[in-house]
């Protein structure tokens, strides 16, 4: 049997770590223009504190250790009917099964003066080594554009490398589809105190240039924030241009069931390119990196034959933005609060904990700078134990794991 996997991203790698695990004799072909590495470690690179080499998830000889065919260069159309795989160097690979693992690439206004030097995204290697270029070459002032975590990921950036930043949102909060008000003004005051300039309610009309350079964001209000380098960072999408022509189903992502398979026979889906639809329930995307990496192990599976449902679980999301350490679990800010209870907790200036409650039980929760009370608090979720009397006081992590059943008690 011949798999193909197209794209080395987590989900692509974790799925063909599987095959080869369970399946010593079939050939696995991986197709991608570029190999697997960290994108967690690309701030590290762009900080000068690791290597180009160190940012590598996988050594040189893995492919070759492992069995692995690694086809450089870009998947460019599926033809389901036919079982194939055409490259943009013409060649033709035919499978027996396919996995979709394209990841998603940074979305982008169609603002005039995209196109100038100094202006770019973050998302992977070649973004850092563009920023890194523009920098050697005298930049002095970025200005970051977006919301989203990679904003404040590129901000330290910045600043680690000495550059003064500013920061363009275009709502009055920041991360608001993440934090609550005041988890947000935790990070707010963080970033003021390190001279960010954040202009809120702000949106860049387009881009001001000289010779082909950037000079500056001019703003819809008329402002002109004069810079050297921009930094665009307002969220992500799949891209759907390699099912063009196909039957496989794409709905601003490739739409899978339960199971990771898309609408066509032998083709499966993972990771940031995809979103589960069951039924007429709503379409969940994939949002993390370790949710990635678990849809690949889990469509390897179901490609060898086991057909089990990829469940997620718990929502789970630990990481850190700008200074502060966070976690946001289950319904950790529902769109929709009818039907909720929140309570939260104020440890300190830059700590602070918030639960959503339905029915007596813990069902999602925002902690800052208070990692002690992550893993009881997601494990509280999972059992879903009542809480009622807990929350009328100021618990502790070691009261927490009191309330939860004998075969979940951790220390802490």
């Amino acid at each position: 049997m011949r798999i193909v996997i197209v794209g080395a991203g987590i989900a692509g790698i974790s799925a063909a770590e599987e095959l080869r695990r369970r399946d010593r004799t079939s050939e696995i072909v991986m197709i991608s223009d570029e190999k697997y590495y960290y994108r967690a470690a690309l701030s590290k690179y762009f900080q000068d504190v690791i290597s180009k080499d160190e940012v590598q998830g996988k050594p040189e000889n893995w492919y070759e250790a492992n069995n692995i065919k690694l086809k450089p260069g870009k998947a460019m159309r599926i033809e389901t009917g036919k079982q194939q795989v055409e490259c943009d160097d013409g060649d033709i690979i035919s499978y027996d099964k396919l996995l979709i693992a394209t990841g998603a690439v940074p979305f982008v206004a169609p603002w005039p003066g995209l196109d100038l030097d100094g202006v770019c995204t973050y998302r992977g290697l070649e973004c850092v080594e563009k920023f890194l270029r523009f920098i050697k070459a005298g930049a002095r002032h970025a200005v970051v554009i977006g919301g989203g975590i990679l904003s404040f990921e590129l901000i330290e950036n910045f600043l680690k490398v000495g550059l003064k930043v500013t920061f363009v949102v275009r709502g009055s909060q920041l991360l608001n589809l993440l934090f609550d008000d005041v988890a947000a003004g935790i990070i707010e005051k963080d970033l003021r105190t390190a001279d960010v300039d954040i202009r809120f309610d702000t949106e860049a009309e387009r881009f001001a240039g000289e010779n082909g350079r950037v000079t500056g964001v001019v703003t819809k209000s008329g402002d002109t924030i004069n810079c050297d380098i921009v930094a665009v960072a307002v969220g992500i999408k799949a891209d759907g241009s390699l099912l063009e022509g196909s039957n496989i189903t794409f709905d601003r992502a490739v739409i899978v069931d339960e199971y990771l398979r898309t609408s066509a026979p032998y083709v499966y889906a993972a990771g940031d390119c995809c979103a589960i639809k069951t039924g007429e329930s709503a379409v969940r995307p994939t949002r993390t990196w370790l949710t990635s990496a678990l849809q690949g192990r889990t469509a390897a599976g179901n490609m060898l034959g086991d057909e089990r449902v990829f469940d997620e679980g718990v929502f789970f999301n630990v990481s850190h933005v700008f200074t502060s350490f966070y976690g946001v679990i289950g319904e950790f800010n529902p769109r929709d609060p009818e039907g909720f209870e929140f309570r939260s907790w104020r440890f300190s200036e830059s700590s602070y904990m918030r639960w959503t409650l339905k029915g007596g039980t813990v069902v999602g929760a925002i902690i800052v700078n208070a990692s002690h009370y992550i893993w009881p608090v997601r494990q509280l979720i999972e059992s879903g134990v009542d809480v009622s009397e807990v929350v009328k006081g100021d618990p502790s992590p070691e009261d927490l794991n009191t309330l939860l059943p004998q075969h979940a008690q951790t220390l802490f």
